[in-house]
């Protein structure tokens, strides 16, 4: 596929509970050049976010502890993270779903199993869109 540079100061989190999904996606990321994060339940994307700025969430709906759709609106009841674009990747590929996510506050969804040119135009459009100079993330 080869580079995909994208820019090496954006900030992802993966939170997927599936080592192999989130070991996928974390390679699939550093070819966009993206500095890569992980969390493997909704507790932990939430310790992460609550210490950190990403430029993205790459966030799975079914996970323990905490699911996606809870963290989807603890992103969106923090100021903080009015602008940050959130990915839905997700087994769950019923239209109730997507609407329900998009409710929560969701900026794209894709269903598993997806290519990954789907994943690189979502990515990059999401990116882009909320690419403004702003104040310097941190992670």
């Amino acid at each position: 596929m080869g580079t995909l540079e994208v820019s090496s100061l954006k900030v992802v989190l993966i939170v997927d509970d599936d080592a192999t999904i989130r070991g996928m996606l974390k390679k699939f990321f550093h070819r966009l050049g993206l500095k890569v994060f992980e969390a493997s339940n909704g507790r932990a994307a939430i310790k992460f976010l609550t210490n950190n700025n990403p430029d993205l969430v790459c966030l799975d709906l079914v996970l323990p502890e905490l699911s996606g759709f809870e963290v989807l609106t603890f992103i969106r009841h923090n100021r903080r993270f009015d602008t940050l674009p959130v990915l839905v990747v997700t087994a769950r590929p019923l239209p109730e779903d997507q609407a329900q996510a998009r409710e929560h506050g969701a900026s794209a969804y894709l269903t598993k199993p997806f290519t990954q040119r789907e994943l690189e135009h979502c990515v990059r459009s999401l990116l882009a869109a909320n690419s403004d100079p702003g104040p310097a993330r941190t992670a």
